[in-house]
């Protein structure tokens, strides 16, 4: 059956490979361009003497939403994974995000007791200093947060929004040490690639493509001869899809007989 729907993601990431997943379902016929020669963007999975990591840091898989979870399970197995974190203060390791039945054992307890006592009832949104010293306290926030969140960031944490400390910094009281909290959480068995790769299963992707939009032909029929791996898009770091409606003259039979989504890798 011919489409007469076509749309262009950049970025072959799991924001741009999820959009391509249910765009492809609706009827679209969909193109992906991406900068790098590889899927997966932030997420992408490498293999070293079969163990499996990530070039760009560990990302673990969480969310409350059960739609999104047995959506990524239906591309992808999972296996059980919960993220706890410890922090070394000292001698001390304490989990973090801190919980206060802990505190005690640091040698400054009778400090951060009274600063615990006095704290504001609401914190403070000015900055994210301000923010982490009315939710914990001066002390607890020299020894735990303020030198990390420079090496972290590569700045002063008064320069920082006090929305960048929402969610990662808390202060519990519930003996909870998982990092995260909600219902679903795992890591996918064979890595991301797998699940971006299955979630692009019927997109057209071009990989290594960096001209910028501007560059694009016009045309709304089948891809030319330039829309090749040395020459496309734009940054992957923007996720887009471009429709065209009913009659564009874009659809299934545009496209070579010959075509095999998941293999086409241009």
């Amino acid at each position: 059956m011919n489409s007469p729907k076509s749309c262009v993601i950049v970025g072959a990431g799991l924001t741009g490979a999820t959009a391509a997943c249910e765009l492809a379902r609706q009827g679209f016929r969909v193109r992906v361009y991406e900068r790098a020669d590889v899927i997966g963007g932030h997420v992408r999975t490498e293999w070293l003497r079969g163990i499996p990591y990530e070039p760009h840091g560990a990302h673990i898989f969480h969310t409350d939403d059960t739609a999104v979870w047995n959506l990524v399970s239906k591309y992808t197995d999972f296996v059980p994974y919960q993220h706890r974190v410890t922090i070394r203060v000292r001698s001390h390791q304490l989990s973090w995000p801190l919980q206060r039945s802990e505190l005690s054992r640091l040698e400054e307890w009778p400090q951060v007791e009274r600063e615990l006592s006095s704290l504001p009832p609401e914190p403070d949104t000015t900055n994210f200093a301000t923010y982490c010293r009315s939710l914990m306290g001066q002390t607890l926030y020299d020894l735990c947060v303020r030198n990390y969140t420079m090496k972290q960031w590569g700045r002063a944490p008064e320069e920082l929004s006090a929305s960048v400390a929402v969610n990662r910094v808390e202060l519990r009281d519930d003996d909870y040490r998982g990092l995260f909290r909600d219902r679903h959480q795992g890591w996918p068995e064979r890595g991301y690639t797998d699940l971006v790769e299955n979630l692009l299963d019927s997109a057209e992707i071009h990989l290594g493509s960096r001209s910028p939009a501007t560059t694009w032909p016009r045309s709304r029929g089948p891809a030319s001869p330039s829309w090749s791996r040395r020459h496309s898009t734009t940054s992957s770091a923007v996720n887009w899809a471009r429709w065209n409606g009913a009659g564009s003259g874009s659809s299934a039979s545009s496209f070579p007989a010959s075509h095999s989504p998941r293999r086409r890798w241009w």
